[in-house]
C-alpha cells in the first residue's frame, strides 16, 4: 500500500471512530504506516498511533491477528482504488 492510499483512504475511514472512542491505532512498521506523509497526517488530525519496530518478534502479535484479514482481502483481486476500498471495508466489517 502506498502512503497516498493510506492517508487518503484508510486513515480517514478510521479517524472518526478511533477519535470518538479514544482508540490508539496499533500498526506494524509497513513503509506506508511510518512514512513522513502518514505521520504528519496523523499528527494534523490528532490520531493516536503506536507503530511497532520493524523486527520485533515479541510484539508481532498484530501480524498473527492481521494475517486472516490480509488473506481474505487478497483472495480476490481488485483493479480500481474505489473497489479496493469497498473490499477493505467489507473484509474489515465481516
Amino acid at each position: 500500500m502506498s502512503s497516498k492510499a493510506y492517508t487518503e483512504q484508510v486513515l480517514p475511514w478510521l479517524l472518526l471512530k478511533f477519535n470518538i472512542e479514544g482508540i490508539t491505532l496499533y500498526q506494524d512498521a509497513d513503509s506506508a504506516h511510518k512514512s513522513r506523509e502518514s505521520l504528519a497526517w496523523a499528527k494534523e488530525w490528532d490520531l493516536k498511533l503506536l507503530t511497532l519496530p520493524g523486527l520485533s518478534p515479541d510484539l508481532s502479535i498484530v501480524e498473527s491477528l492481521a494475517h486472516p484479514v490480509k488473506k481474505k482481502f487478497h483472495s480476490k483481486r481488485v483493479e480500481e482504488e474505489d473497489t479496493a476500498l469497498e473490499r477493505f471495508i467489507d473484509v474489515w466489517e465481516n
